[in-house]
């Protein structure tokens, strides 16, 4: 096959792949604005999809506040061996969230979009997902994890407890079985190489 063409079809590969993960991402951050505010943070879980064959194992929700608002945040890992979490970040003004960094070194951040309700008074949100290594991760789960997300009109900074990290990696061998169960995966299909964001990457 020509060299070219090979390239062209990993990197739409590439695309597609994070593209979804990045979209069952988001849309659970946008099920945790509707959800906070009512009722007690759903604790760690798979969800997985009979359509694509892929499952994402989620942490429960941890909130953190600063001066100028509240950033709620969701571990996860998925079975295209991704790790992160999510970002939620509600205010009276958004900050426009561009970078994730954590003492000197930057994660890959995708912006996932702003929501504000129609209504005088309500506060703006904002969407996010941090990308890590799995041996970050994994350090997180030990030690838990400080980060600083830069925005354009303020940055916000936080702790996530090692708990977060460590109760998704608890169930990473019952995602791993799931994912190999769905119909249609093929685990020779899925290169952890080829998925896993680089963390030097220019945020999007």
């Amino acid at each position: 096959m020509n060299p070219r063409l090979t390239e062209m079809h990993s990197d739409s590969v590439f695309s597609f792949r994070t593209g979804e993960i990045v979209q069952r991402l988001l849309s659970l951050a946008l099920i945790v604005i509707g959800l906070t505010s009512c009722v007690g943070s759903r604790p760690a879980h798979i969800e997985s999809s009979v359509h694509t064959g892929s499952n994402v194992a989620y942490g429960s929700s941890h909130s953190i506040w600063s001066s100028t608002g509240q950033l709620i945040v969701r571990t996860f890992i998925t079975s295209s061996s991704a790790y992160g979490f999510t970002t939620v970040y509600r205010s009276d003004d958004k900050i426009g969230a561009y970078e994730a960094w954590s003492f000197g070194k930057k994660y890959r951040f995708v912006k996932g979009g702003n929501v504000r309700r129609g209504c005088r008074g309500c506060s703006a949100t904002e969407l996010g997902a941090v990308f890590m290594s799995d041996s970050d991760f994994n350090s997180a789960a030990v030690n838990g994890f400080e980060f600083e997300l830069r925005g354009r009109s303020g940055d916000v900074t936080g702790h996530i407890p090692a708990r977060a990290f460590s109760e998704v990696l608890g169930l990473q061998a019952k995602l791993d079985a799931t994912s190999g169960n769905m119909p249609g995966h093929d685990p020779a299909e899925q290169n952890p190489e080829s998925i896993a964001p680089d963390e030097t990457e220019p945020a999007s």
